[in-house]
């Protein structure tokens, strides 16, 4: 159902690739369809053009789901914030901006147990008299754990994840004492 309307709002563009309204409506087809970055792509562009206000809301309601699910929450929460500022009102937009609030909290809570698991894994390899890898070539990352790549991380993984608003990645090295 949702790829079929997809493909109907992707013909639609092709056709007439000035109506702001395909590409809002191709972007609901996109989340369902778990395509966050094709739904954020068509708000940008829904929201390029002079839309009616209802019409601003519905596409920056439906990039702020995106860049949820793309763990974008600072743009998400401006978005949010964007509607909010032009319907004070809007319930579901003060609804998604509790959820997003609890995943920030969430992807916190879940890099603070893999920094925890890193450093025992540190602390195990050291005691067992196992040399510790990292990633060849890259100064700093002696302490963590063979083939580790920090380049594969989510956007913002280490961002105020230490509680004084971090630093990033130079934090976590300290913490696991490389660097």
């Amino acid at each position: 159902k949702f790829a079929d309307a997809f493909n109907e709002y992707t013909r639609a563009i092709s056709l007439n690739p000035h109506t702001p309204v395909y590409y809002s409506n191709r972007a609901i087809a996109c989340i369902k369809l778990f395509r966050f970055e094709q739904a954020e792509e068509d708000c940008n562009r829904a929201l390029s053009f002079e839309l009616p206000e209802r019409d601003q809301v519905k596409a920056l309601l439906r990039r702020a789901t995106a860049r949820d699910a793309l763990q974008k929450y600072g743009g998400a929460e401006k978005d949010l914030r964007a509607v909010l500022a032009l319907e004070p009102n809007n319930k579901q937009a003060r609804e998604d901006l509790g959820a997003l609030r609890r995943h920030q909290a969430e992807l916190a809570e879940s890099q603070r147990a893999l920094v925890a698991q890193l450093r025992a894994q540190q602390g195990a390899a050291g005691a067992a008299g196992m040399p510790m890898g990292g990633a060849p070539g890259m100064p700093g990352m002696a302490g963590m754990p063979p083939g580790f790549d920090p380049s594969m991380l989510p956007p913002g993984f280490a961002e105020g994840m230490f509680g004084d608003g971090g630093a990033g990645m130079d934090d976590m090295y300290g913490m696991l004492g490389s660097g």
